[in-house]
């Protein structure tokens, strides 16, 4: 069986699983539309208006109808050339427009007659392309930037954090810090309201909020896009704002990256309490390494590109705590010595006794006697409770141009997480806050 055979028949299957799958609208993709006219002003119906992708060079084609419209629908990220012609009219070619998630790129354009001259016009800003016809409020922001910031629970959802409307939620939450890099008040409702979407198909946790499944490879994220108020109907469910994560397809050039990122206590300053009691923070370690490729299986046809990415944590955690000395648990019993809230409170603490940062607390006046009941002395206590996680996401993508009117692509995402927590004794190290410090990234 030869590798071409091979190559088909795999294309083949992927083919038929998808169309035994519901139908769900493209809103992973963008759009290219506008409007040819003369110097005059005058429509040109029946122009060929042609459009290529220029990391594939995958093409797709159309003419304008009889009032001089186009319009490309369900077109990829990334940067394309748009060359129009018809006879009698030189050739219109505009190179690297760019396109993005959700939104639709207007390139309006006037022909001159001429005799099949070739006008160029290379395009260096395509903000005013973006912002023409799209109602939409909101950001996208794309590859270079989601592996270039800070992500927070290094989750690319985060960079929505500097939106316009998009503040953390008031309150207290018991979802882990990897859940709040995804939750966002936007505009006012709480973060249930929020749609998120991962390369546009449903991606929520019905259970809580955020997403169901967390996409934190930022090197293979091609674009997060955020929609903020006035998306279209397309995007249902809630009415807070879309975060749609759209995954990196291959092209016609072999491309990778090789990541590294290490964070460590070492890189972290003292607090003003871990000066004060002339203490250290735990020790913790973080490690995430991993590394992506895609490239051409068979060029300007069929792509692919893999993602992998390990993330392993090492933590000696600790939990303060507020606790009476030792002498302090005597003076109370004698003072209280059958008071049920006071055998309750001191059977939970069971022996942790206070080490450090001591303080006085007043006990008041007797309310029978009004005689003064003196102070008792608590201090602060950490109990230790080392932790350790490993978190392993790969992806593998795959798409295939099967004519200008029909494209494939096929998706598959592993991810598992193995978290550990221990507990061990009280420490009277005082507990900090820990953040990754080095990243080292390699690209080829």
């Amino acid at each position: 069986m030869s590798s071409r055979f091979r190559i088909r028949l795999v294309i083949s299957l992927l083919a038929i699983a998808s169309v035994a799958l519901p139908a769900r609208p493209q809103t992973s993709r963008g759009s290219v539309a506008g409007t040819v006219t003369d110097v005059s002003g005058a429509v040109v119906p029946d122009a060929a208006v042609e459009l290529t992708n220029k990391a594939s060079v995958v093409k797709r084609a159309t003419t304008t109808n009889a009032v001089g419209i186009y319009r490309f629908d369900a077109v990829d990220l990334g940067l394309f050339d748009v060359k129009i012609s018809k006879a009698g009219f030189n050739v219109f070619l505009e190179l690297g427009i760019s396109v993005e998630g959700n939104r639709t790129t207007t390139v309006d354009v006037k022909l001159q007659v001429g005799s099949n001259e070739t006008v160029v016009k290379v395009n260096a800003e395509t903000d005013e392309l973006l912002l023409k016809d799209s109602p939409l409020r909101g950001g996208n922001f794309q590859s270079r930037e989601g592996s270039r910031l800070p992500l927070r629970a290094l989750n690319p959802i985060s960079l929505a954090g500097t939106l316009p409307g998009a503040v953390l939620p008031s309150g207290s939450t018991t979802y882990g810090i990897g859940d709040q890099a995804t939750q966002f008040a936007i505009n006012g409702p709480r973060p249930r309201g929020n749609n998120y979407l991962l390369d546009g198909t449903d991606n929520n946790d019905l259970s809580f909020t955020g997403t169901a499944q967390p996409f934190n490879v930022a090197d293979a994220v091609q674009e997060v896009s955020v929609q903020t108020s006035n998306f279209g109907t397309e995007f249902g469910r809630a009415g807070g704002a879309v975060f749609n994560v759209i995954t990196k397809s291959g092209t016609n050039e072999f491309h990778g990256t090789i990541l590294w990122q290490y964070g460590s206590q070492d890189f972290n300053s003292l607090s003003n309490l871990d000066k004060l009691n002339g203490s250290s923070p735990p020790g913790f370690s973080e490690n995430v390494y991993g590394f992506t490729l895609g490239g051409p299986i068979r060029k300007n046809k069929t792509f692919f590109f893999a993602a992998f990415q390990q993330d392993r944590f090492r933590s000696t955690g600790q939990f303060r705590f507020v606790l009476p000395t030792a002498e302090a648990v005597s003076s109370l019993r004698l003072l209280f010595p059958s008071n049920p809230r006071l055998d309750l409170y001191l059977n939970a603490l069971g022996d942790l006794r206070s080490f450090s940062n001591p303080f006085s607390q007043a006990l008041g006046a007797d309310p029978v006697t009004g005689r003064d009941r003196g102070n008792v002395t608590f201090g602060t206590a950490n109990w230790l409770s080392p932790s350790t996680s490993d978190d392993s996401q790969w992806m593998l993508r795959l798409d295939h141009s099967w004519s200008q009117r029909h494209e494939i692509s096929f998706r598959y995402l592993y991810d598992s997480r193995m978290t550990h927590r221990s507990v061990a004794k009280s420490s009277p190290s005082p507990d900090t806050s820990v953040m990754p410090a080095t990243v080292t990234r390699i690209f080829w």
